[in-house]
């Protein structure tokens, strides 16, 4: 059996900067999940492609990220910093921009990508006292008068605070009856990194329609952006049925 003071539950971005931080501080942390926590993600010039989920980072996310030692090599991997954002009313003449000399700045903030900050936080994790449980299956969840005891596949762990990171169908959420309020927007995401004809000039550009917004994210390469399309399942149903031709006809043309 374990015991800690705190249980992080959930290996996510959340979750790994919160066992990193709380172990910093001299916080005995043990971390849970049903995934392997993936250290081996492809770096440097193995980084052909990339992730499809991708975070706009401000400058206080980079300050915090910074305070956690895990700036510089987020930096070192790859991450894109952007000038200039330009968001307008597809339907009407609606428009708004940002840009980083109005406030004189360097840049608005960095588009990074997902997995890139998830293994800079778990290499960190690595040189801490962190208990790391992962993969591992959850079995059960007791709350006493101590704090909260959990049962696992292999073993328990008694802890005095548990910190719920599990992401959106949180598990733990469910099982501690934590009240929610939710509705469905009836919207689909398609995510993508497109090739551009023009340089995206290091701007963030996002246009509002009837069917939904489409943002346009700048990347590393002047002329590839990371998209977010969101728009009624049905749209997003028959977008994706199309081949690639089709579809960046269908989006050149959104």
């Amino acid at each position: 059996m374990a015991q800690v003071e705190v249980v992080v539950i959930g290996g996510g971005i959340v979750g790994l900067c919160t066992a990193l931080h709380l172990s910093r501080q001299g916080v005995s942390v043990a971390l849970l999940d049903k995934r392997p926590l993936m250290a081996n993600y492809p770096s440097g010039d193995q980084l052909a492609d990339y992730d499809l989920r991708v975070s706009a980072l401000t400058h206080r996310s980079q300050a915090y990220l910074s305070k956690l030692d895990l700036w510089d090599t987020i930096v070192a991997e790859r991450c894109t910093p952007y000038q200039r954002m330009y968001v307008w009313d597809g339907e009407g003449t609606g428009n708004i921009e940002f840009d980083a000399d109005a406030i004189t700045a360097q840049n608005i903030g960095h588009i990074v990508e997902n997995r890139i900050i998830t293994r800079a936080a778990y290499q960190a994790i690595l040189e801490t006292d962190v208990m790391c449980f992962a993969p591992c299956n959850i079995i059960a969840i007791e709350n006493t008068d101590a704090g909260v005891h959990i049962e696992l596949n292999e073993g328990n762990i008694d802890a005095q605070l548990m910190i719920a990171s599990d992401g959106a169908l949180s598990m733990v959420r469910e099982q501690q009856g934590f009240f929610t309020r939710e509705w469905d927007y009836g919207h689909s995401a398609i995510v993508a990194t497109v090739a551009m004809q023009e340089p995206h000039q290091s701007t963030c550009w996002q246009r509002f329609m009837q069917s939904g917004p489409l943002a346009l994210l700048p990347l590393d390469d002047p002329y590839k952006v990371s998209i977010v399309w969101s728009c009624q399942h049905a749209m997003a149903e028959t977008l994706m049925a199309l081949d690639d031709e089709a579809f960046m006809a269908d989006l050149s043309h959104a």
